[in-house]
């Protein structure tokens, strides 16, 4: 099996949460998300909400380059369903693995609105300002949402 592309992504926790105002904010903590695009087809037990196959929609359905058939390898510190942003940090994780597998060279803020279209179910382009489900409104604001390690 052979890695094609690594991201890596922290969890956060909320502000203000959306669910009540439709706005927010997050603040990351040091809880990390590693995603690895491999070449083998791996299944991964705790994307039970197909996170990673939204990514990889979005992804092409934005007009970058389509991964063909792979599969991922997942490492996480951060507790999945107890509010610290767990399908954040994987959508992010996973759109810079995207990233650096085919050297498509999105920014950072596109990254965000990978995962935030994902999230949301929203579909379009990168670059593309949208509400997030996590909260925040602007793609600047979206990408903090991810918490990145630069």
């Amino acid at each position: 099996m052979t890695v094609l592309g690594r991201g890596r992504a922290n969890g956060g926790v909320s502000v203000l949460h959306a669910a009540g105002t439709g706005r927010g904010c997050s603040v990351g903590i040091e809880l990390m998300t590693e995603a690895s695009l491999v070449s083998d087809q791996t299944p991964v037990p705790e994307d039970e909400h197909s996170i990673l196959d939204s990514v990889v929609a979005v992804w092409t359905d934005s007009g970058y380059p389509d991964p063909g058939v792979v599969g991922w390898m997942v490492n996480s510190d951060v507790p999945i369903g107890q509010g610290l942003k767990s399908s954040a940090a994987l959508a992010c994780a996973a759109a810079r693995a995207l990233n650096q597998a085919s050297s498509a060279g999105v920014s950072d803020v596109a990254i965000g609105d990978v995962s935030d279209d994902q999230l949301t179910g929203i579909e379009g382009f990168f670059g593309v300002p949208a509400v997030s489900g996590l909260g925040c409104v602007s793609s600047l604001v979206r990408v903090l949402d991810c918490v990145f390690v630069l």
